[in-house]
C-alpha cells in the first residue's frame, strides 16, 4: 500500500482540526461540527486545485489501463479558479465560526480578502 506524501497545504489540516475540537468537551459541540464541515470543504477545494495543477483527470481507463486523460488549459484554469474561491469561502467560514463567541479576552482572527 502506497501512502501519498503530504504537500505543504496538507500540514494545515491538523492545527485546524485541533482548534475546532477545542470548542468541545465530553460531547462534540455543534460549533466543532460546523468548523469540521468547513475543513472538509477546504480539503475538497485542495483536491480540486491539486487536480488542476497536475493537469490530469480520472484515474485510468478500463481496469486501470490507459491512464488518466490530460485536461486542456481552459478547463484547468476554470477548475483552479473555482477551487481557489471555494477554499477561500471555506477558510472564511471556518474563521467566522471560530471567532463567534470568543469573548472580550481574545482578538478575532481576520478573514481573507
Amino acid at each position: 500500500m502506497m501512502i501519498a506524501s503530504k504537500g505543504p497545504i496538507d500540514r494545515l489540516f491538523g492545527p485546524l482540526e485541533l482548534w475546532s475540537s477545542s470548542f468541545s468537551s465530553k460531547t462534540i459541540s455543534p460549533k466543532t461540527l460546523a468548523m469540521n464541515d468547513a475543513i472538509d470543504e477546504l480539503r475538497e477545494a485542495c483536491r480540486d486545485l491539486r487536480s488542476a495543477a497536475s493537469g490530469k483527470e480520472g484515474s485510468g481507463g478500463f481496469f486501470g489501463f490507459g491512464g488518466p486523460k490530460a485536461m486542456d488549459d481552459g478547463k484547468r484554469r476554470k477548475i483552479a479558479q473555482d477551487a481557489y474561491a471555494k477554499g477561500k469561502d471555506a477558510i472564511n467560514k471556518y474563521i467566522e465560526l471560530g471567532n463567534d463567541g470568543l469573548g472580550l479576552n481574545f482578538t478575532p482572527i481576520d478573514q481573507m480578502d
